[in-house]
This record gives structure tokens, sequence and C-alpha cells, in this order.
């Protein structure tokens, strides 16, 4: 399989079904976008702390926003992850289940799917943060390894396997030997999309995003062996 072959694939589910797609998407496009915009802000009162003369309400308020900010990167996790799910799904199965915006909730009735996603999602960020603490590259190198974590403990549960959290990064770890690169060259091959949806001030993620996340979900897919195709990218193809 080249990386052609594979957004083909992608493109194929995503022709005639773009308004449902858009509206499993837009969950994680809402979120993303707000959490992005919340971040951005930058309060008055941290030039008052870097001072040395802020009051007890600049503190208070301070930490407030820090509260709600980490609140909102947790939220925001859950729900692209769970948007991540439900393409995954689509990409199999071609299905359009009812509600598709709230799909990404619908996910997590799978029983152990919540729990899961959060314990493993901690566990690679800490592991990845103590890699980055000794040089970035080894961090980048080790989020491209762990990537597939999610995945693999969500087919985990499907197929009745019981399976630790630290078991599915591992798997994850070893399914990506040999892939990091091309994994990391395929995202890279989104830069202009990402770029159109700057430039667009956000509203191009409503296409970009459905594209994207398939195409990610649909990586996993061929490389986990769940489909036919081959598993090597060829990162010549466009």
């Amino acid at each position: 399989m080249n990386r052609s072959e594979l957004k083909h694939s992608v493109k194929e589910r995503l022709s005639g079904n773009y308004g449902y797609l858009i509206l499993v998407t837009l969950p994680a496009i809402i979120v993303g976008l707000f959490t992005a915009g919340w971040s951005g802000a930058r309060p008055t009162n941290y030039d008052n702390v870097a001072n040395n003369t802020a009051t007890a309400i600049d503190y208070i308020n301070m930490a407030h926003l820090d509260f709600n900010s980490d609140f909102l990167s947790i939220v925001a996790f859950f729900v692209e992850i769970g948007v991540a799910f439900a393409l995954l799904d689509f990409y199999r199965n071609q299905e359009k289940k009812a509600h598709p915006f709230l799909q990404f909730i619908y996910v997590y009735q799978q029983k152990g799917l919540f729990l899961g996603t959060l314990v493993i999602g901690i566990l690679q960020y800490v592991w990845i943060l103590l890699w980055t603490l000794l040089l970035i590259v080894p961090g980048i190198i080790k989020s491209l390894a762990y990537s597939q974590a999610g995945f693999i403990y969500r087919d985990a549960l499907d197929k009745g396997e019981k399976l630790g959290y630290t078991e599915a990064i591992t798997q994850s770890r070893k399914l990506m030997d040999g892939h990091k690169a091309e994994y990391f060259v395929l995202n890279l091959s989104f830069i202009g999309w990402f770029l159109l949806i700057g430039i667009t001030f956000g509203i191009a993620a409503i296409w970009v995003v459905p594209y994207y996340q398939m195409t990610m979900s649909a990586y996993y897919d061929r490389l986990s062996g769940s489909s036919d195709d081959g598993l090597i990218i060829d990162s010549a193809a466009n």
C-alpha cells in the first residue's frame, strides 16, 4: 500500500458521506478551536505576577484560568479520541448511525473504554514528557511509537480480550516498529491542509478534519492487519 492509495480509499468513503462525517467530527472541531482560542488568551494579571505586584485577586483569577484550561484540554482529549473511534468504525463498515453529532459520546458506552482511554492517555503523556525532558527528538519518536495504543485497546475490548493499559502501549510500540517515519511523513503530507485551516480562520477545518482523522484511522486499520492491503507506505507517493 502506498500513501496515495491509502488517501484514495479514504476519499472513496468520504464521497457522498461528507455531510454525515462533518457532523461526526464537528464536536472535535468545535472543542479544538475553542481550546486553542482559550489558550491563546493572556490575562493582564500575568504582568502583575511577573512584576511581583500581584494581588490576591490576581492569583485567584490566574488559578481559575489554569483550571479551566486544563479542564478544557481533558474534554478536548476525550472528544477527539471519541471522534477517532467513530471514524474508524465508519471506515470499516460505512454504516451511518443515528445522531452523528453524538457518536463521540456513544463510543464510550463500551464497558471499560472510558477508563482505559483515560489511563492510557495519562501514561502516554507522562512517558512522552519524560522522554522529551531528555531530548526533543526522543519525545517525538516515542509519541509516534505510542500513537496507536488507543485503537489497539479498543479493538481488544471489541474482541473480548483482556489487555492491560501498559500492554496496549507496548503493542503500539511494536506495531509502529519500522513504521514511525512513514507515519510521520503521512502526517506531514497534511501540512498544506493545516495551513489552509489557519488562513481561513478555522473554517476549512470542517472539510479537513474528517479527511485527516479518517486517514489516521485508515492507517491503523491497514497497519494492524484489519484490512487485506499491505502495510508499507511508499514515502514517495503523494
